[in-house]
């Protein structure tokens, strides 16, 4: 082991500082906030988590900046003496941002004002039915999008210098004052917002417009270099999404910015009712649907129907005639709408037209059945019954026998007529809104009845 005597006490120190040196060397690049695309400032104390585990801030000094800047090597390609009339730009508009905050500790905030703010936040549905959030990076003045604006940002404004902005897709995040050209004057934004950290995004949603927005996720920057405006994106792994989501930024202490625009989730019709009801009390109409509040509703119930068409999102609506009537719902609201067309089918009290009732065969009346039933009529055929009684609005009845008869009856259950029904009676008659008749036969044919007399 080497010791240093007292006679080199002098000597000792230099040696005892540089290794003290070294140590806090290896220390700071160990941890904090990484910013891979450029120098990284010179940090002032921890930039991630202290022991406690709190959050802390990435902090430099101007004079640390400045010899940063210095230490720049000139990218390949660029002309020595625009990468040192650049230089020499930043650190003139550096000293006099310095000059008016009146210290030189530099500490890194988060994005704030309209030019840092995410206004293209939206939401998108794959054909999976996954729901996703994107948005671009925007971060004034940071044109290697490393998520700090720092002097390293000065490399790609240095060689893109003289481009226009159609030139290359990059140009458009380094233009920083937006005059379609890469030039000096955009050194003013890389000084303006020195230091503006984006360290994550947070995802954040609410289930109510103007409620409170909760945290969900964060996503932070994807390592990488970049070619354009960075794109970052969230998949909502939820099966119900929320009905609002925005993106907030935060820098490495967790400090938030200014948070993006807001999006809502579009609307989603996903069921109507009822299908099916009495001509003698109203439709009462009722539809299930999810997605972002207000939601508009668009009603349209055709020229049977009072009302013809509604807004309100549970009519009340009385048809003049039976049978199926065309149904259609559409709703909206900022971000979308939908559509869905429908059939409701309006009866009698009584009517059944068919096997199963309706074309969807249900089973299922408008009507509640008696609670204890009465037999009110019946009536004898010469053989079986194996068919569907199918019962028009007017009351009358119709079905067929093994007999070979079909056979009509009136609400009392009187005969009206018969007529040859053909050797099968297990094929069951259905009632047209029209009132004719209409059965199947063994024959191939089908057969269309008249139901005053039966021909």
């Amino acid at each position: 082991m080497h010791t240093c005597m007292s006679g080199n006490h002098l000597q000792c120190r230099i040696v005892a500082l540089i290794l003290l040196a070294a140590v806090l060397g290896l220390l700071s690049s160990g941890c904090g906030h990484s910013h891979g695309h450029g120098i990284s400032p010179t940090l002032v104390g921890p930039s991630a988590l202290d022991p406690q585990g709190a959050r802390q801030p990435t902090e430099t000094t101007l004079a640390a900046s400045l010899a940063e800047l210095d230490a720049l090597p000139i990218p390949a390609g660029v002309d020595a003496g625009v990468f040192a009339e650049l230089r020499s730009a930043l650190a003139r508009q550096l000293r006099t941002q310095n000059s008016k905050r009146g210290t030189s500790r530099l500490v890194a905030t988060p994005p704030a004002g309209e030019a840092n703010r995410v206004n293209d936040l939206s939401l998108t549905q794959d054909e999976s039915g996954e729901w996703h959030l994107s948005w671009h990076y925007r971060c004034s003045g940071d044109y290697n999008q490393d998520g700090l604006v720092s002097v390293g940002d000065i490399m790609p404004l240095a060689v893109h210098f003289g481009e226009s902005v159609e030139r290359d897709p990059l140009n458009e995040v380094i233009d920083g004052n937006g005059d379609g050209v890469i030039g000096i004057a955009d050194i003013t934004a890389i000084a303006r917002h020195f230091l503006v950290e984006v360290a994550d995004y947070r995802i954040e949603a609410a289930s109510e417009s103007g409620g409170a927005f909760a945290l969900v996720d964060t996503v932070g920057l994807p390592e990488g270099e970049r070619t354009e405006r960075l794109q970052l994106s969230f998949a909502i792994e939820s099966a119900e999404p929320a009905n609002f989501y925005r993106v907030v930024p935060e820098d490495a202490a967790g400090n938030p910015g200014d948070a993006s625009n807001r999006v809502g989730l579009p609307p989603k019709i996903l069921d109507v009712g009822p299908l099916i009801g009495g001509i003698e009390a109203p439709f009462n109409f009722t539809a299930s649907v999810r997605g972002a509040p207000p939601i508009t509703y668009h009603w349209v119930f055709g020229g049977d129907a009072t009302p013809v068409y509604s807004f309100e999102n549970a009519p009340a609506v009385s048809f003049t005639t039976t049978g199926l009537h065309p149904v259609s719902l559409t709703i909206s609201n900022l971000w979308g709408s939908d559509s869905f067309e429908f059939t409701v089918q309006v009866t009698r009290e009584g009517d059944w037209r068919m096997f199963g009732h309706d074309p969807q065969h249900t089973g299922r009346s408008a009507y509640r059945g008696p609670e204890e039933p009465v037999l009110a009529w019946s009536f004898q055929t010469g053989d079986a019954i194996a068919s569907s009684v199918a019962v028009a609005p007017d009351g009358s009845v119709y079905f067929r026998s093994h007999d070979g008869y079909l056979y009509a009856l009136d609400a009392f259950g009187q005969i009206e007529w018969t007529r040859d029904g053909g050797p099968n009676g297990y094929a069951s008659a259905a009632v047209a809104d029209d009132g004719f008749i209409y059965i199947g036969s063994d024959y191939g044919f089908v057969g269309c009845v008249d139901p005053e007399d039966g021909t």
